[in-house]
């Protein structure tokens, strides 16, 4: 069943990929999102494998770090009922605006340049306030060195 799977998630990812290699060869396309990024860059442009990994990578670190954030943010919203209305009504009035066109409304785009700049400062001051990855990479110093006067030893 885990192979099975992981072969659809993989095809999945490919499909996107191709669907939005078409869109990209219209000259009026622009976006910013993580894909269109990554099928900029010459690194990845012609290797569709090499694009899938890296897909499938940013999405599993994804899960966790926007399942964590999601959970602080509803947290902070039952300890602040004044901002949790104010982003009722920020979604309500975007909602109620749409015009069968959800997937402009609900777009990446939208979301970060749209009608959503209360939800943007939330998600924003979420983040600030309870990072949902506490810790990067722990470094290790391997021999004595001396970085802009700072003497680190070898640990």
């Amino acid at each position: 069943m885990l192979k099975e799977n992981t072969i659809r998630f993989r095809q999945a990812l490919l499909d996107m990929i191709k669907e939005r290699r078409k869109l990209m060869l219209d000259p009026n396309y622009s976006s910013q999102d993580f894909l269109t990024l990554m099928l900029s860059d010459s690194l990845f442009k012609d290797n569709e494998t090499l694009m899938v990994d890296e897909c499938a990578s940013f999405y599993v670190a994804a899960t966790q770090t926007t399942a964590t954030l999601v959970a602080n943010a509803i947290y902070f919203l039952t300890m602040y009922p004044a901002t949790k209305s104010k982003l009722s009504k920020e979604i309500i009035d975007n909602l109620k605006a749409v015009n069968g066109d959800w997937d402009e409304v609900l777009s990446y785009d939208s979301l970060t340049t749209g009608n959503w700049s209360y939800l943007s400062q939330v998600i924003n001051e979420t983040m600030r306030m309870e990072a949902p990855v506490r810790t990067s990479t722990l470094l290790t110093v391997t021999e004595p060195i001396t970085i802009k006067g700072y003497s680190l030893k070898k640990d």
